[in-house]
Formats: C-alpha cells, sequence, structure tokens
C-alpha cells in the first residue's frame, strides 16, 4: 500500500519562483486499484505525482509505499525505489530520444531488475506498437506513439506500483481505449495504479477518485458514478 500525507510542501525545490503547489495532501492508493486524481489547472496534480515517485520531496510530510520511506530517504535510495517499486510514465515521458522503443522499454526491465521479453511483447501488442515502430528511434515518433511508448514502458517492468500522469492525452479514442484497458488490467493483476487525468472515462473506471483544489485533497470517492466524476471534474453532460 502506498500512503501519502503531506502538509505545507513547497515547491521552491524545483520552482524558482518559490510558489506553494502542495498545501495538504493526503492520498492512499491499494493494491489491486485503480485510483484516479482530478481537479482543475494549477490544482497540483502532477506535483502530487512527482511527490509520490520520488522526483520531488515535500517541505513537510512522509511519502511511504509500503512499510518503505520514499521519503524522507537519500537521492539514491529513492532511484533505486522508483526503478524496483515504482514504474511512472510522466506528460515529458522521459524516453531516451537516441535509444529504439524495444532499448527504452528493455533498459527499464533491467533497471526494475524484470528483464522479462515475452512480457515486453504483451505490452508492445497491448497498445499496438507494431515491429516497424518498435525499432524506430523515439525522437522520430508522434507524440501519440511517445505516450504510448511510457506507458509501455512503465507497465513492462513489472513494479508493483504505476504512475501514469495524463495517460490518454494526445491519443484517438481507439488508442486511448486500449490504455484504459492496460491499466485496468494491471490493477486487476494486483498492482497498484495511480493516474492523474482529464478523461472521464478512465476516472469513471476508478476504484478510487481524489479531487484536489488548490494544492489540498478536496473529496475521496470510492467507485465513483459518471455523474460523480464529471461534477468533480467540471465537466458539462
Amino acid at each position: 500500500m502506498i500512503a501519502l500525507s503531506a502538509l505545507g510542501i513547497s515547491s521552491r525545490s524545483a520552482y524558482p519562483d518559490g510558489r506553494k503547489i502542495i498545501s495538504g495532501l493526503d492520498l492512499r492508493a491499494e493494491p489491486g486499484m485503480l485510483t484516479a486524481v482530478v481537479g482543475p489547472s494549477g490544482a497540483g496534480k502532477s506535483t502530487a505525482l512527482d511527490l509520490v515517485t520520488g522526483i520531488q520531496v515535500p517541505a513537510a510530510g512522509s511519502v511511504l509505499l509500503g512499510e518503505t520511506r520514499m521519503h524522507p530517504a537519500t537521492n539514491r535510495g529513492r532511484a533505486r525505489l522508483r526503478a524496483r517499486v515504482i514504474a511512472s510514465a510522466r506528460q515529458t515521458d522521459d524516453l531516451i530520444d537516441a535509444l529504439s522503443v524495444d532499448e527504452n522499454v528493455l533498459l527499464a526491465q533491467r533497471l526494475a531488475r524484470n528483464p522479462d521479453r515475452g512480457f515486453a511483447e504483451h505490452m508492445f501488442l497491448a497498445l499496438d506498437l507494431d515491429r516497424e515502430v518498435r525499432r524506430t528511434p523515439v525522437r522520430h515518433l508522434s507524440g501519440g506513439q511517445r505516450r504510448r511508448v511510457a506507458i509501455a514502458r512503465a507497465c513492462a517492468t513489472g513494479t508493483p506500483m504505476l504512475a501514469c500522469d495524463e495517460p490518454t492525452t494526445a491519443l484517438d479514442e481507439s488508442k486511448a481505449g486500449l490504455v484504459r484497458s492496460l491499466l485496468r488490467g494491471a490493477a486487476n493483476s494486483g498492482r497498484t495504479v495511480l493516474v492523474v487525468t482529464h478523461d472521464v472515462e478512465l476516472a469513471t473506471d476508478a476504484d478510487r477518485l481524489v479531487q484536489l483544489v488548490d494544492g489540498r485533497t478536496n473529496a475521496v470517492l470510492d467507485r465513483p458514478s459518471e455523474q460523480q466524476v464529471r461534477h468533480l471534474m467540471g465537466a458539462s453532460r
């Protein structure tokens, strides 16, 4: 189980203007569950995900992965946890442009100590990434292809937890549906899946919905209805 309880988190470690992005955050995501984080732009959703994955550290509070501390921890300790316990697909994707799709995914598996080509192949097929695309250096891919590669890479690591920031952005409905199915399947297999999303359909499929407003946890709903999702996301019917 991952538990995040962070108060008074300042972004001064990452933002030169010293703005406070998170002011009070309580979040729990559990194995076998898909947890969706929603909220208006500027609510702190991406920052919250960076805190969970150890890319940023809170000014106060703690981040726990089960009984293991992501924070407080050393930089080396957080890096080790990111590689072996939690895999992420950020909006910036963090892919290595000079490497092929195959090489990016297999490198992530090696870092996670799970070099399983069969499992990687399953991820490629699930996201409709054919052999020609997989041999291509990622710098030549479209935005939508890069998005799917980043998600395939995270899923293929086999880590207990997945964290994805806007996983269906830049995808057409067909490809977005593949991503939703893959993330749902990951949760059903027992992995902890945490997503930040503006996708109503993905949020409605979540086991738990967390709404952030002004850097604070404003609402938590289990098994939300589409009407509840749309209300919390501020979407029109």
